[in-house]
């Protein structure tokens, strides 16, 4: 990846390859890895993140164009000092309490970055927009439609050695097409009125006839949509004849068979559109010889692991805290013609108490708890893994446990209780986030005998 600010902004750093991040989650973990099938998965190392959250950063009008802030900042952009902007993107810089002006993020996927850089011209020449905006946010799509699909997406494996362990590499080949919806989200200190209502439409028809002019970026785009938030205030701009839209449609292929999500925006859904789309095949594919029942999926977001893995259970049983996830997952799953999907909103102390029937909950007066049988159950926990004892023990009690981590650490605390009933069977180490320290990994434990 060529980025000029890598190792100033805080969201690169250069030194973090996937051979390091592999070893040392092999040092934590090597031990009790020695019986199980060990799959990486490499992601493309630019143009792979679906979304990205950015400060805005305004030139201070009494940099002359002749110091050395303006040269440092023409330098980044390769302009000249004389015709610099007075809008950036910006991002925390490394180890400081500041942030630092960037001209693009190579982490995200093309259409992303397209549209970011007609954007900020756009909103530099109108002081309704630019007035008092805080940060951009965008989300986007590898395909927005069946047809973008390609044949089959392009891996290369091969075997390698870690430590005296056998692996299977998968790298993910960067794709040479993509068609992708996109959603942007600006967020502003200040009240949202009609005149800013008007002058919003504006920028998105003015935005949407700037990318057109352009062949290639036109066939990689599918349809561009604008939210305007305050506190207490959002917009959803929409041309008249148009339908509101603020999300983004997402075609995943998964093992080979497509899936249709919408991602909302605002709404939490996996950065990384490649290893996504990975990590939903390994986990449907390693559960293939199981046998299986129902599933029980917690921590469930919009949908992203039960849509894919509905078909290989009777039922699923999918709970999430956050309010609206329940209907977000209810219509990802009307999307693609599936019908054994059961999304209730209740916290993982919750879903414990209702399934060991401890208490009833009024959210749950139209679900037969008892019709279910559940063989498995997924989990992705936040950074701090699932740490409580009492959970631990109650995941435990299921004969096969789907484990999705972003912090071997965590991960580690939770295996020293788990693993006194059950063995790991497969493990996939995921580059999810690309020159980082960050690595993402998928457990499938089975009860021991």
């Amino acid at each position: 990846m060529v980025c000029p600010v890598v190792g100033v902004c805080g969201g690169c750093e250069a030194n973090h390859s996937l051979e390091k991040k592999v070893q040392d989650i092999y040092e934590r973990l090597g031990a009790k890895l020695q019986e199980s099938a060990l799959h990486i998965y490499a992601s493309p190392d630019s143009g792979y993140r679906s979304r990205g959250e950015f400060r805005i950063y305004k030139k201070a009008p009494n940099i002359k164009s002749t110091s050395e802030d303006s040269r440092d900042l023409a330098d980044s952009f390769g302009l000249d000092s004389t015709s610099l902007p007075k809008l950036f993107l910006s991002m925390s810089a490394k180890s400081k309490n500041t942030h630092i002006p960037i001209a693009h993020c190579p982490i995200l996927l093309p259409a992303l970055q397209d549209v970011l850089h007609a954007l900020l011209p756009l909103l530099e020449r109108v002081s309704v927009l630019s007035h008092k905006l805080y940060a951009i946010e965008v989300l986007g799509s590898r395909f927005s439609t069946l047809g973008a699909l390609p044949p089959k997406s392009s891996t290369l494996e091969s075997s390698v050695l870690i430590a005296s362990h056998s692996a299977l590499l998968h790298t993910i080949v960067k794709d040479t097409h993509q068609h992708s919806d996109v959603v942007i989200s600006l967020i502003y200190h200040k009240h949202l009125d009609l005149a800013f209502e008007q002058a919003a439409l504006d920028l998105l028809l003015a935005l949407r006839r700037d990318l057109s002019k352009s062949k290639e970026t036109q066939a990689r785009l599918g349809r561009i949509s604008l939210i305007a938030r305050s506190k207490n205030e959002r917009l959803c701009i929409t041309p008249q004849g148009e339908q509101i839209r603020d999300y983004a449609t997402d075609v995943v292929q998964v093992c080979d068979k497509p899936y249709t999500y919408l991602r909302k925006e605002g709404q939490f859904c996996q950065p990384n559109a490649y290893m996504n789309a990975c990590m939903l095949s390994f986990v449907k594919h390693a559960i293939s010889s199981h046998e299986r029942e129902d599933l029980l999926e917690m921590y469930g977001g919009d949908g992203n692991f039960s849509i894919a893995l509905a078909e290989c259970f009777d039922k699923v049983l999918v709970t999430e805290v956050v309010k609206k996830a329940s209907a977000h997952i209810a219509q990802n799953a009307a999307l693609n013609g599936i019908s054994n999907i059961t999304s209730v909103r209740l916290s993982g102390a919750e879903t414990m108490s209702a399934l060991r029937f401890e208490r009833e909950f009024f959210r749950l007066k139209r679900v037969d708890i008892r019709a279910f049988s559940f063989s498995h159950i997924l989990i992705d926990p936040p950074r701090s893994g699932v740490g409580d004892e009492a959970m631990l023990a109650f995941i435990a009690g299921f004969s096969s446990i789907i484990y999705i981590s972003c912090n071997p650490a965590s991960l580690l605390k939770d295996l020293q209780v788990l693993l006194q009933t059950h063995s790991i069977e497969n493990v996939a180490l995921f580059d999810q986030f690309p020159h980082t320290h960050h690595l993402e990994c998928a457990l499938i434990l089975r009860k021991q005998s």
